[in-house]
């Protein structure tokens, strides 16, 4: 019951912002049903990996983010801990600093490297630490909000924050800050095209200063700089959207009866690179999710390539969840050599290893 509380609120927080979105104008369009192109396909017969040489589990943990940067590998784990692993899969940096005192964190939200320096973002999105490349604290700051997610941007950061009135920020959501984490300036109230607080992400491109803004129960994917946000992507969905009822909702029993309702898919996952927009969707009916699918978007070419995964395929249910897209097109997951052998059943070398290795997957794109 308590859960069902729960789930029921995040659906209110986000009924009126849904309502202006539908709207606004889309500069491209993507169809993740059209099937005529495989994703599979794209990808290189070439795969790569580093196994790491850990007794951690992170396949299985869904709080485990990965980035990268000058041939290290970055691993947040958002129960408190920070591994860096080298090119050949060892561990030369751990960072487990839990407490209260300086330096130290409750929780662990999300992070970034910037200048060298690892930043998080902790304590219920309140606090921001700086560490240098070896794991040596360097300064702190309590932020005036509560975050989500951030990005660097020039000589400074933006923010996404949670949806809830503030005196200085009013119901603005993307707050930008200087280096020092002061308050630049504040955009983008929560009336407009924003639309809740879990689920939604800043992601960013590795190579260059753009940002995509993903937010929940809403199938389009936002364009970010500090200026505002443009719609740059929507979903044709052929109809399987959240129903008119949802939207319209001004109870959380109607929005509530009108989920139990839906047959529609969720954006998941959104990331991107300069040339292609990976995107993961669940298919669900109701509460109940009957599959996944997933969607490579060349920019370039303007073309599109689909996979549908059902719910009991765990070898392509594995290609839905990546960390990230490397700017050498390459599709980077974190998973462990079960998954190894089940791709190369063939190769006796894979075969040696113990299920338990955890590795990171490289795909490189075919283009």
């Amino acid at each position: 019951i308590t859960m069902m509380k729960k789930f029921i609120s995040l659906l209110m927080i986000v009924l009126m912002a849904l309502a202006c979105t539908r709207s606004q104008f889309s500069e491209n369009v993507i169809n993740p049903l059209d099937e005529s192109a495989s994703f599979e396909a794209q990808l290189s017969d070439h795969i790569s990996y580093v196994i790491l040489k850990t007794d951690k589990i992170y396949s299985a943990n869904q709080s485990v983010s990965l980035k990268v940067h000058k041939g290290h590998y970055y691993i947040m784990d958002k129960r408190g801990t920070i591994d860096v692993f080298d090119e050949n899969g060892d561990c030369v940096l751990y960072i487990e600093k839990v407490g209260r005192g300086p330096g130290e964190y409750l929780h662990l939200y999300d992070f970034i490297i910037d200048n060298d320096n690892i930043i998080v973002l902790c304590n219920y999105g309140t606090k921001v630490i700086k560490y240098s490349n070896q794991g040596e604290f360097l300064n702190e700051y309590e932020l005036p909000f509560y975050a989500t997610s951030f990005v660097p941007y020039e000589e400074g950061y933006i923010f996404s924050r949670e949806r809830r009135f503030d005196e200085t920020l009013g119901n603005d959501v993307i707050v930008v800050t200087d280096t020092s984490f002061n308050v630049k300036h504040h955009y983008l109230p929560k009336d407009s095209i924003m639309g809740g607080d879990y689920g939604s992400k800043i992601s960013e491109s590795l190579n260059n200063s753009s940002f995509l803004y993903k937010d929940i129960y809403d199938n389009n994917l936002y364009e970010l700089d500090e200026k505002g946000l443009i719609r740059k992507y929507s979903l044709d969905l052929d109809g399987y959207d959240y129903p008119n009822e949802f939207y319209a909702a001004t109870t959380m029993e109607d929005a509530y009866n009108a989920i139990l309702q839906t047959n529609a898919y969720n954006v998941d996952v959104a990331m991107f690179n300069d040339r292609y927009l990976f995107i993961s969707l669940s298919h669900i009916n109701g509460l109940e999710i009957l599959g996944y699918r997933v969607c490579l978007y060349d920019k370039y070419s303007n073309k599109h390539y689909v996979q549908s995964i059902n719910t009991d395929d765990n070898l392509l249910f594995n290609l839905a969840y990546p960390q990230l897209i490397t700017p050498d097109n390459e599709i980077l997951y974190i998973t462990n050599t079960s998954f190894l052998k089940q791709i190369y059943s063939h190769s006796s070398q894979v075969y040696t290893m113990a299920d338990e290795n955890e590795v990171i997957i490289k795909y490189s794109i075919n283009h």
